[in-house]
């Protein structure tokens, strides 16, 4: 799973023979994928997208595979007594929306903080939620962003959640304006609870 796990991967079976499965996931260096694809090695795709660069980066097509990922989160129940508002202290009257991944710069969390005001002009009751792990010089400069703008009392930054079907229970949508995908997670778990998306049409 990842490049470096494939490089590891491929030295280790190459001494022994054993066959060597390889999953794809993002937009990466395709190099140690041309290598693996040979004799009875898989190189697993997690989209149309992901197989369509592998292919152009000369991975035989012969070796590829695509399934596409999935989620669990459709089995997942809440009581009601587990109220996002009331854990983080929001007013009973706002309305949740939010961006469900990592807080980095290609998932769009920029772009949803500049659209923000304008969002809070029509509809003054919302309230964005950005769920997710906040590490890095990006997450620090958005936080500041989010705070000189006076944006603070209105976008809550949950930090990474082992409960996100919970959180995306209590939104009335999602949004993913990322500049890159493969097959985002995010819009899986987001449908699996029956609330719309709102996305960027990339990858």
């Amino acid at each position: 799973h990842l490049s470096r796990a494939a490089y590891l991967s491929l030295v280790a079976t190459a001494f022994t023979g054993t066959p060597l499965v390889c999953s794809v996931h993002v937009k990466t260096h395709y190099l140690v994928y041309r290598l693996a694809a040979r004799k009875s090695n898989r190189v697993v795709a997690v989209s149309n997208y992901i197989q369509g660069l592998l292919e152009g980066s000369k991975v035989p097509a012969g070796h590829i595979d695509v399934v596409h990922n999935g989620t669990d989160f459709h089995d997942f129940n809440y009581s009601s007594d587990r109220d996002v508002k009331a854990e983080f202290q929001l007013p009973e009257d706002r309305r949740l929306f939010g961006l469900v991944g990592r807080v980095a710069e290609e998932k769009g969390h920029q772009i949803a903080v500049n659209a923000f005001p304008d969002v809070l002009d029509r509809h003054p009751d919302a309230h964005m939620l950005f769920v997710g792990r906040s590490e890095g010089e990006f997450a620090e400069y958005i936080q500041k962003q989010v705070k000189s703008r006076e944006l603070d009392q209105r976008i809550t930054f949950t930090g990474n959640r082992p409960d996100v079907a919970r959180m995306l229970d209590a939104m009335e949508f999602s949004i993913l304006p990322s500049s890159a995908e493969a097959c985002p997670l995010a819009v899986l778990e987001s449908m699996a609870r029956k609330r719309p998306v709102v996305g960027a049409r990339i990858g």
